[in-house]
Order: structure tokens, then sequence, then C-alpha cells
């Protein structure tokens, strides 16, 4: 059986913090800590053994990259990954221009192959071409663009052959 780790990952922005508009910031407050905001989405089944990672903790962080957060036992993803010896991530969720672009850029950077779930991205758009210029940017960092049933029939394909040997 194939023990992959799942990691789950969030905005968790104190109260006052400069990502804010009220801070100084671009944005609305949003996933305000231990706040409804920032929970997951009920329809989103996470097993229990769901690794969290919280970013934008500090009221001075954007924390828009997932290697960018940490756990609950202030462990940096890029560690947990290590620890896991995972060699592929796979990408999806909110926004494509922003945290999904920042998460996939930093993952290939850091040698992770990787596969960005396109039906599973939104892009905010504050430009009307942000969202497709960081898809673009994602491919030419050697992002794999893929659908969900793509990646479905990856995550049951895969017989280990994304760990780090």
């Amino acid at each position: 059986m194939n023990h992959r780790p799942i990691v789950a990952t969030r905005d968790w922005h104190p109260q006052t913090s400069s990502h804010f508009t009220s801070g100084g910031g671009r944005w609305p407050p949003h996933c305000v800590a231990d706040s409804k905001g920032a929970a997951f989405h009920p329809d989103l089944l996470l097993p229990a053994h769901t690794i969290v990672v919280s970013k934008g903790l500090q009221p001075n962080e954007n924390g828009y990259s997932a290697f960018d957060g940490i756990d609950d036992t202030q462990t940096s993803l890029l560690h947990i990954l290590t620890a896991h010896s995972i060699e592929g991530v796979v990408v999806c969720g909110l926004a494509t221009d922003y945290c999904v672009r920042a998460t996939v850029l930093d993952a290939r950077g850091f040698g992770f192959s990787t596969f960005v779930v396109v039906d599973a991205i939104a892009p905010v758009n504050l430009n009307e071409t942000d969202g497709d210029d960081a898809e673009q940017a994602m491919h030419d960092a050697g992002a794999q663009m893929v659908d969900t049933a793509a990646v479905q029939r990856l995550l049951v394909q895969d017989d280990g052959s994304h760990r780090r040997r």
C-alpha cells in the first residue's frame, strides 16, 4: 500500500497584517486565523492523516508559496516532503496567479516534478491575463499542466517512482 503524505495548505493570516489593505497591502482581509473564512471547504474530504501547512502567519508576511508555510510542529513544507522522500507534487487551489504560481515555481526550483491541476485552480485576475500568464510561467518552469482525470490516473498508477532515492 502506498503511503504518500497528503498536505493541505492554507492562508492563516493574523487579524492585523501588512498583507491586507488595512495594513498597507493589496488584499481585503481573508483567511484570518481561526475564522470561518480560513476553514477548509466542508466538501473537501481530507483524511485524518492530512498534514496541514499554514502560511502568512506573521503580520508582515504575504505567504503566497506553500513553501513559506509550516505545520503545527513548525516543520516547513520542504522538510516534510524531503523527510517523506517525495519527488513529485500535485498542486491545485486558489489563486492561480498568486499562491498556486508561487508554490509551483518554488516546487520546480527545489527540483520537484510538479503537476498543476488546471481544472482545480482559479485566478484572481487583477489584470485580465494574470491567470493565463501564471499558467504559462508554470508551464515554462517545467510544470506539467493536467486535468483532474489525468492526475487521478497518475496517482493510481504511481508505483513509488516519485520518491527520492
